[in-house]
């Protein structure tokens, strides 16, 4: 279906082009590899594709020996990859193959491989793009904390805040004790002990510290204020006067 595909396209059927249709089979076959061991036989077919188109009278390179390693582990341990070398005109005797076809012949199928690595790159950056809007998703449903980026995103951070919470809780349960039940707010009454993954307990006890730290300074500044005191001097004065 595919190769029939490509085909359409150009107006060429697979009848009459026998080696473009395997060709396209081939090229199918190794699509259907990981994209890491693709693209490194991408690059490797190109390159020996493009030496044969530039020097079309270079014996060296229309030789290709499948048992070098390095051949082996880049190109033809690749699911169809020997077959798209078959394909292209390559004829294989024992453990070799040789190029006795023209360079034209050489370069549609090399523009071809181009063409179709293009379109395997594209699908593959697809793929980690949509997998990083699934692996965000997921993150952002277990875990609100990555919903909003002003707040913490890392497990240490998340750990720093509450600490950071605990610790002014302490501190004002000092402050509270020291000045005695009778000066205690009702802003003071903290809720803490949230069940894990729930975080609205972080905003929370955030704005009743700040209430709390609100509360405390106002009433350390009615006990520090000259105010009261230049009042009651003055009214002794008076007094004193009369």
């Amino acid at each position: 279906i595919l190769a029939q595909a490509v085909l359409s396209r150009t107006g060429l059927s697979l009848a009459r082009h026998p080696a473009m249709e395997a060709q396209v089979q081939a090229l199918h076959r190794m699509a259907e590899s990981d994209w890491a061991h693709q693209e490194t036989c991408y690059v490797t077919l190109l390159k020996i594709l493009g030496n044969i188109v530039d020097h079309p009278s270079e014996a060296k390179f229309r030789h290709l020996k499948t048992s070098n390693a390095a051949l082996k582990a880049k190109v033809f341990d690749l699911p169809g990859a020997l077959e798209f070398l078959l394909a292209c005109g390559f004829v294989q005797a024992d453990d070799a193959l040789d190029c006795p076809g023209g360079a034209d012949q050489i370069a549609m199928a090399k523009d071809r491989l181009k063409k179709h690595a293009d379109d395997e790159k594209m699908n593959e950056l697809r793929r980690e793009r949509d997998a990083r809007i699934a692996e965000e998703k997921a993150k952002s449903k277990k875990d609100p904390f990555t919903c909003h980026h002003q707040l913490a995103t890392t497990e240490e951070e998340k750990e720093a805040i509450r600490k950071e919470l605990e610790r002014d809780r302490l501190e004002l349960e000092a402050e509270l004790a020291h000045r005695g039940p009778t000066q205690a707010s009702k802003a003071t009454d903290l809720k803490f002990g949230a069940s894990e993954g729930d975080t609205s307990f972080l905003k929370k006890a955030a704005a009743d510290a700040k209430r709390a730290a609100f509360a405390a300074h106002a009433d350390s500044a009615q006990l520090l204020d000259p105010a009261p005191i230049r009042g009651l001097t003055t009214s002794l004065h008076v007094r004193r006067r009369a």
